[in-house]
């Protein structure tokens, strides 16, 4: 009796123990999701400030994307010009901790934008803005007339909010 409760126990012990290694792994396809705002100074008397949210994730391991949306707003201070767009996301690509989306434009404040692509480049530095860590990096990429999502590049650092980047190539 005593081997037996001995035996399950284990039995429960391996069960859990692998539950959680499964539960903590990396999912297994690509992805980045954040959202944030970025301040910039052009020239000393104008200011462009970036409002974004964004989710895009890819099938498996490829650019394709499975599902994902993204709104983006950005001001100028001078001249005062404001633009927003909303859509879904057509393909992401993720190389190591930075990512690059392409989403069409389902919705904007410029009508003939509807239609068109936005391209967007986000790097995540692990560590939200503040905690000693590099702030991560967001950056409008402009607007295409195609869904190609090219390599990943650097962006503007964060001044609040924060980006995740899953690389399933990195899975352990």
């Amino acid at each position: 009796m005593k081997r037996t409760l001995a035996a399950l126990f284990l039995a429960l012990v391996v069960a859990l123990v692998g539950t959680i290694g499964v539960a903590g792994a990396k999912p297994p396809h690509n992805f980045t999701t954040g959202g944030g705002k970025v301040v910039t100074t052009l020239i000393p008397d104008s200011t462009r400030v970036e409002k974004f949210a964004f989710s895009a994730h890819a099938i498996g391991s490829t650019t394709v994307a499975r599902n994902g949306h993204f709104v983006y707003e950005q001001t100028l201070t001078q001249p005062v010009v404001r633009l927003e767009l909303k859509g879904r996301v057509a393909c992401v690509r993720v190389v190591e901790n930075g990512a690059s989306f392409v989403g069409l434009i389902e919705k904007s404040n410029e009508s003939n934008l509807v239609g068109s692509f936005a391209s967007f480049y986000v790097v995540d530095n692990d560590q939200p803005h503040g905690n000693g860590a590099d702030p991560d990096q967001f950056l409008f990429g402009g607007i295409l007339g195609s869904p190609t999502c090219s390599l990943p590049g650097p962006g503007n650092p964060l001044n609040s909010g924060n980006i995740v980047v899953n690389n399933a190539q990195q899975m352990p």
